[in-house]
């Protein structure tokens, strides 16, 4: 005999799977398929019965399918995060494909820039000013000391301000060819309206800071 297990049963692990029906149209499967087992003319009533769950089923599975594909297309064609990180990483391939040679990365490049135009800033201030979390920057701190680009220098009380050395002044200056070279090749692709929506954007999230 074919055992089905009551879809309404909370502690039925395969109920929980499949999800309950509402108790007032509980189809207890079980019982019925007991009651009707070799009883005349109640055959039609299980296989009815059976055909109203199955189809209650489907409907619910359609329902759960249909919202999850209307969600993933309205993310795909409206989320600002994901077309923004869509683009940084077009962007920083771009940078990063053309300082590759000169031994720097667009993320390292770009802080030492920063560093540079801040000339000595603890790390509080400098992770403030790129608008980027503790952890994030203290890994691309550390590649910049160890290649000697940066260097931290005695300060008043116990601040260590971070300043640009001179081989990391030098650094800059071999790279800048290849930044302006990123550079174009981005305009190009932005075009001017582009350009400019990009460089109001970032004034605007300037003051933007992590918690």
């Amino acid at each position: 005999m074919v055992k089905l297990v009551d879809a309404g049963d909370s502690k039925s692990p395969a109920a929980r799977r499949a999800g309950s029906i509402p108790a007032s149209g509980t189809i207890r499967m079980q019982r019925i398929f007991s009651e009707g087992a070799g009883q005349p003319g109640r055959s039609d009533d299980v296989l009815l019965t059976l055909m109203v769950y199955m189809h209650y089923k489907c409907c619910m599975s359609s329902s759960a399918a249909n919202s999850v594909s209307a969600l993933t297309d309205e993310i795909n064609r409206h989320c600002l995060l994901t077309r923004a990180r869509r683009i940084s990483r077009v962007i920083t391939g771009i940078y990063d494909q053309e300082l590759r040679p000169y031994g720097i990365s667009s993320p390292q490049f770009s802080l030492l820039v920063l560093i540079a135009r801040l000339d000595g800033a603890s790390r509080a201030e400098i992770g403030r000013a790129n608008s980027q979390e503790r952890s994030t920057l203290s890994r691309n701190l550390a590649l910049l000391l160890e290649e000697g680009w940066v260097e931290e220098v005695a300060g008043s009380g116990r601040a260590r301000p971070i300043v640009i050395s001179q081989t990391g002044r030098a650094q800059l200056e071999r790279a800048a060819p290849a930044w302006r070279i990123a550079q174009g090749k981005v305009a190009d692709m932005l075009g001017v309206a582009g350009q400019a929506a990009i460089l109001d954007m970032g004034t605007k999230f300037a003051s933007h800071q992590f918690a």
